[in-house]
């Protein structure tokens, strides 16, 4: 393919967009993790110890702080207060905690451009009374926006 050149520039004209069927406001989730820790700096999300297995050295038990990290793209036009909701659910697909991050949410930034935005929150008190995959359920305004698993083990250490 020959390259194509603007006669008032010495930059390249840019390639046409790829054909994939995804729409640039498809990605709306960027990051989703159950971590140890998670740090947001003026907008810089930190993760830190991402992981999807809980090794339990018995149960029933009571975990220690769990972080969700979750980083969001709003697009131009959504700018405005968000409900974000958390819900954990056992292996039996019953809820076990649910927790409301920011009833009022409201990402800061320009209405002319996508505006990503972080949510941490952290699981206190997490009781486990059986062994098996456990979910993190992201609800965005009312709506299911993503499902994150996560295993208990039961006796390893």
């Amino acid at each position: 393919m020959e390259q194509q050149f603007d006669k008032n520039s010495s930059r390249k004209n840019p390639p046409p967009p790829l054909e994939t069927g995804i729409e640039d406001r498809d990605l709306r989730i960027e990051v989703f993790a159950v971590c140890e820790a998670a740090l947001d700096q003026s907008g810089r999300l930190t993760v830190l110890g991402v992981f999807e297995n809980i090794n339990a050295s018995q149960i029933p038990c009571v975990m220690p702080p769990i972080t969700i990290a979750l980083r969001l793209r709003f697009w131009p036009g959504e700018i405005q207060q968000h409900a974000v909701k958390f819900v954990v659910t056992n292996p039996d697909g019953r809820p076990i905690t649910q927790m409301l991050e920011g009833s009022g949410f409201n990402p800061a930034g320009s209405h002319e451009r996508s505006q990503a935005c972080n949510v941490i929150a952290q699981i206190q008190n997490l009781a486990i009374d059986e062994a098996g995959e456990y979910r993190v359920d992201f609800y965005l305004n009312d709506r299911l926006e993503g499902r994150l698993p996560f295993c208990v083990l039961s006796g390893a250490v």
